[in-house]
């Protein structure tokens, strides 16, 4: 689920992080830039770790900041295909449920994923497993097991300004607009597990 993985970046620094110590200043520039972001194909960027090594700093006329080449360690989030995770459920309707780690919020599980047989109770607006005679409830807030079936890292396609300039007039481009914006970076799904 966590994963140390190590990276490189060009990190600026601040004129005002000169007086202190080297490698407190650059931990702060890059929890800054990682924690709580979405890193492509690696997962959520949690805290770095560890800086391992950095080089020279260098200045640029009219700027002020230093930039500094920085290899270092950061913890990410990533589930594992297979991988048994704890949450709560978030909300529920007829595509399935939404499931919360506290931290990440994007885990769905879908219909065809749920024990079987499960079915979805439009009057009390949640997920039902059916085990022999038993009515098993999923409710908000309820704590459930999933078990990952896969982690998907989705594009954010941002439009170019020209674009949604010329386009404004057309609600229905907007509200497609909003959609784009609002789609996760990583989603995962699983298969419900209330054992």
């Amino acid at each position: 689920m966590f994963e140390c993985v190590a990276l490189r970046d060009l990190v600026r620094l601040d004129p005002d992080s000169f007086a202190s110590a080297p490698e407190k200043a650059l931990r702060d520039a890059l929890n800054a830039k990682f924690a709580n972001r979405m890193l492509p194909d690696l997962g959520l960027g949690m805290y770095v770790f560890r800086v391992v090594d950095w080089g020279a700093a260098r200045i640029i006329p009219g700027d002020g900041a230093a930039y500094v080449n920085v290899s270092f360690e950061c913890v990410v989030f990533r589930p594992i295909v297979g991988e048994i995770v704890e949450g709560t459920v978030k909300s529920a309707d007829e595509s399935g449920i939404r499931v919360s780690l506290g931290f990440f919020d994007d885990i769905y599980v879908p219909p065809q994923l749920m024990q079987d047989p499960s079915e979805f109770d439009k009057q009390e607006n949640v997920w039902v497993w059916c085990f022999e005679e038993n009515r098993m409830f999923m409710e908000l807030g309820d704590i459930v097991r999933v078990k990952v079936h896969a982690v998907v890292f989705n594009k954010r396609r941002v439009p170019n300004h020209k674009t949604v300039k010329k386009d404004q007039s057309d609600p229905a481009h907007r509200e497609d607009m909003e959609v784009q914006e609002s789609q996760p970076l990583m989603t995962v799904s699983a298969a419900a597990n209330l054992d």
